[in-house]
């Protein structure tokens, strides 16, 4: 009695292990994984959180190359992270796989959008907002880019309006919003996007950075202070989180907080150009004239036009006793301030007056000359757009583009994007 009992429970035990086996064999299948590793990665894409996105997606590749859906998210989330090359090979796989030809054409034509081909992206815009099939804040998202690349910034704001429209809690909009008004110099306008993207998504450290950013700009130090120590507090390694805060302990004479947050910044990313250009307004406030001046010179060669540079190098120059390199500096800030002035008057009135050509050939030629040269040929090229007989805007991009590339170069049209803030 005893061994039959004995027996029943070492079979009953075995047929546990068994099932248990079983059960891990088919949790731990190719298969479940990359299902698992792809349901990790839609939220991902969800949240805009494209690094484990990538990661997952990636992963569930490895487990399951034969998934077809893979190949689409990860042409998908490439295409988000603007790097359009690896995009179009995953794209091409998910249809020579057998992939939905439909899906495929669509993510064609948000990818043409995002690099600005709005000739050919544009007539599907709305046949997509009709019907977007879920994908509303994504086709939003890059067209919007698109028009920014354009400088269609009429365009891009009807447009987010729709965005934050039909869907009052995406954040992204107000994010993308307050990107555009920062990068044209409109502070108050940023600051209020930024606040509105907060309210739908208080955990966005980039937005709460950029809204740092732009308080600083208007002086509003203090404030400014709170949001970029919460910002780097929540992404402790994004090097542009830790330079913003950094600007702002150096105006506060926070020293040796600011070099370590500036050490740090440049751990991550060694070729930093605002981390590089905060350490030697670090170096002038301690009076290293001449390190200050080692680390400006570079600057100065990489982005002749930035006031910010050539003041600093400037003073230190003039510390240094190098007065005859100093005056050329200064002179060029004379002469620049009030035309930078200008400029910001200038954006404001184009923005109530799109099409008019003259405010952006005067928007052009004062940015090729104290500002970003390429930003100037972009704003140009969009005279030519208006009012293809504009001479002066023909004369100066034919300067510009024979300064800037041999003949025999050829750039494709919209090829750079412009010089806004680098979204996260």
């Amino acid at each position: 009695m005893r061994r039959g009992s004995a027996l029943w429970r070492r079979a009953a035990l075995w047929a546990l292990l068994a099932g248990a086996l079983a059960a891990a064999a088919w949790v731990l299948s190719p298969g479940v994984v990359a299902q698992w590793r792809l349901t990790l990665a839609r939220r991902a894409l969800a949240r805009r959180d494209l690094a484990p996105a990538l990661e997952h997606l990636r992963a569930a590749l490895r487990s399951d190359p034969q998934r077809i859906e893979t190949y689409y998210l990860l042409a998908r989330a490439h295409r988000r992270r603007a790097d359009l090359v690896r995009a179009a090979v995953y794209l091409k796989q998910y249809a020579d796989r057998g992939g939905d030809s439909l899906l495929a054409e669509r993510e064609t034509v948000l990818a043409l959008a995002q690099s600005g081909r709005l000739r050919e992206a544009e007539p599907h815009l709305p046949a997509l907002l009709i019907d977007p099939q879920g994908d509303g804040p994504d086709i939003c998202e890059a067209f919007v880019q698109g028009y920014f690349l354009n400088l269609r910034i009429d365009a891009a704001l009807r447009l987010l309006e729709s965005w934050e429209l039909d869907y009052p809690a995406d954040p992204q909009p107000h994010f993308m919003r307050g990107f555009l008004y920062q990068a044209l110099a409109l502070w108050p306008e940023a600051v209020e996007a930024y606040r509105q993207g907060l309210l739908r998504e208080p955990q966005r450290a980039d937005m709460r950075a950029r809204l740092g950013e732009t308080l600083v700009k208007q002086g509003q130090w203090d404030e400014a202070y709170e949001e970029l120590e919460r910002a780097a507090a929540e992404a402790p390694q994004h090097p542009d989180i830790l330079v913003a805060f950094a600007r702002c302990r150096l105006q506060r004479a926070e020293t040796a907080e600011t070099r370590q947050l500036l050490k740090d910044a440049l751990q991550h990313a060694p070729d930093h150009f605002e981390a590089r250009r905060l350490l030697a307004e670090l170096e002038l406030a301690e009076g290293r004239f001449a390190e200050a001046a080692a680390v400006l010179d570079p600057l100065f060669r990489q982005r002749p036009y930035d006031p910010t540079i050539r003041h600093a190098l400037a003073r230190a120059l003039r510390a240094l006793g190098r007065t005859a390199e100093a005056k050329p500096h200064f002179e060029y800030l004379a002469e620049a301030e009030p035309a930078l002035h200008r400029l910001e008057q200038l954006i404001r009135q184009v923005l109530s007056e799109p099409q008019n050509a003259e405010l952006r050939f005067q928007i052009g030629r004062t940015l090729l000359r104290y500002g970003s040269p390429e930003d100037g040929a972009r704003w140009l090229r969009t005279v030519l757009e208006i009012d293809p007989g504009h001479q002066g805007a023909r004369q100066l991009l034919a300067a510009y583009e024979a300064a800037e590339r041999p003949p025999s170069v050829v750039k494709p049209p919209h090829a750079a994007p412009l010089s806004l803030p680098a979204l996260p």
